[in-house]
């Protein structure tokens, strides 16, 4: 274990092994540098002088009936490590139906620990997945709130927008939902705010209709504050104390009122 310091072997290739038990590999064609790590069988461009660390998200669980492991969202903690969110999708069914996870690596990359949350079983009215995270930030108090979309936890038979809260080991506290009867609703962006709240921002789409945006404010305890039309794809909170939002080409600006 070389943790990262490498070897070079006399025909060009260079192998990075981690202490954590993964890997980078860099090989030249034609004057140019390709890399692969153990978390990506597809080469990339570049050497493997711009890998700090590799962790592979298959760690998390450790089972092979979970084949789709995807992360969609990242945030470095306060102790310097990261906390990731996404979806996991189990095979074996007609549809692929799967489960929102919260994962914590420290800063060298070392896998802490994960946790599940969400139904296998459920699905999306088009038998798609159930549970998915699609935005973490880390809370005042250390812990994690995490948004996206759940069918686990609807309460109109769709997916329904949903912000949780997790402890600093990832246990579970609180979640909330929102959602319209007979559409999908799916939360794509949050934000923390000043007040400690959190204001969030993502779509809301009518069957064979098209999706609309809304942004929803809550306070540090999830209770929904207020919710609006407008948003976009990702946000922050301004130093006026209002937001701004990505919609498409456009950046939009809203008060602290929505």
């Amino acid at each position: 274990v070389n943790d990262g310091k490498g070897f070079e072997a006399s025909q060009g290739v260079y192998f990075d092994y981690y202490a954590n038990g993964n890997f980078c590999l860099e090989a030249h064609l034609d004057d140019i540098t390709y890399h692969v790590t153990s978390d990506s069988i597809e080469p990339a461009e570049g050497d493997c002088g711009a890998v700090t660390f590799v962790a592979n998200l298959s760690s998390i669980y450790g089972s092979e009936d979970r084949t789709d492991f995807r992360a969609t969202s990242m945030v470095q903690t306060s102790d310097g490590g990261y906390a990731i969110t996404g979806y996991y999708i189990y095979p074996g069914s007609e549809y692929p139906t799967g489960s929102m996870y919260i994962a914590k690596f420290d800063k060298a990359g070392n896998y802490l620990w994960g946790k599940g949350w969400g139904n296998m079983s459920h699905a999306d009215r088009y038998g798609e997945y159930g549970d998915r995270g699609n935005a973490i930030v880390q809370a005042n108090d250390g812990g994690y709130v995490i948004t996206g979309q759940t069918a686990s936890y609807s309460t109109n038979g769709d997916n329904d927008m949903f912000i949780a809260k997790f402890d600093s080991n990832g246990s579970f506290s609180w979640n909330k939902t929102l959602g319209i009867e007979a559409n999908d609703d799916s939360g794509s962006s949050l934000a923390k705010t000043s007040d400690g709240g959190y204001v969030v921002t993502g779509n809301t789409c009518p069957a064979l209709e098209d999706c609309t945006l809304f942004l929803a404010k809550y306070d540090s305890a999830g209770s929904l504050l207020w919710s609006k039309s407008g948003g976009g794809s990702s946000i922050v909170q301004t130093s006026d104390g209002g937001y701004v939002a990505i919609s498409g080409v456009y950046i939009k600006k809203y008060n602290s009122s929505g």
